[in-house]
């Protein structure tokens, strides 16, 4: 495909469309979804009330017959997150409630500090890379220190870290130590090296 016919394909692929008396135009593309956010923060704005305090986000309109001006938005999805759904895109509560906050999507992945996933309060959301997001799975937060795995039989604590480059896991074998904590500080030396 040569590039003048990309753009023209690129055109022919997206599609407008007007919010209700907001004479604001919003461009979606089907041809990678993924890669642009048709949300702003004056359109969620428009469209939601977010409260920082409790973590809910309510219909400002009535986006169609089955749900009330006032209504909590979204539903809970299969993974526990909050999602709500406006103009045929899905979208978790969490990210709608940080582009409301601070006028701009997360950087990265939105960690609930407290591990709750329908805690959608702002003082409970913090945006982090994914690493950073995975120590603060519930096991960490029990105790379990990142980067470590007991092994019974030989009572030892193994240290380890994964890495991926360009979608590629590598497992990173760290070696044997007498506690956790040791087996961790061996992670946390070899983090800061790929750093």
């Amino acid at each position: 495909m040569r590039p003048d016919d990309w753009e023209e394909h690129r055109a022919s692929k997206s599609t407008a469309f007007d919010m209700k008396g907001s004479g604001m135009t919003c461009s979606k593309h089907t041809s990678n979804p993924k890669t642009t956010q048709h949300m702003t923060a004056d359109i969620a704005h428009q469209v939601w009330n977010y409260c920082p305090v409790s973590g809910h986000l309510s219909w400002k309109i009535q986006p169609n017959v089955r749900i009330a001006v006032g209504q909590e938005a979204g539903k809970v999805n299969n993974k526990g997150y909050r999602q709500v759904k406006f103009k045929g895109k899905e979208y978790r509560v969490h990210r709608i409630a940080w582009l409301m906050v601070y006028g701009e999507w997360p950087i990265m992945t939105i960690d609930h500090i407290n591990g709750e996933k329908t805690d959608n309060r702002i003082s409970n959301l913090r945006d982090v890379s994914q690493r950073k997001n995975m120590c603060n799975l519930e096991i960490h937060r029990n105790g379990k220190l990142p980067g470590t795995t007991f092994l019974k039989r030989l009572n030892k604590w193994q240290s380890s870290i994964t890495t991926s480059t360009r979608g590629k896991k590598k497992f990173t074998y760290l070696g044997l130590h007498e506690t956790e904590l040791d087996a961790h500080k061996a992670y946390l030396e070899a983090l800061e090296l790929i750093r």
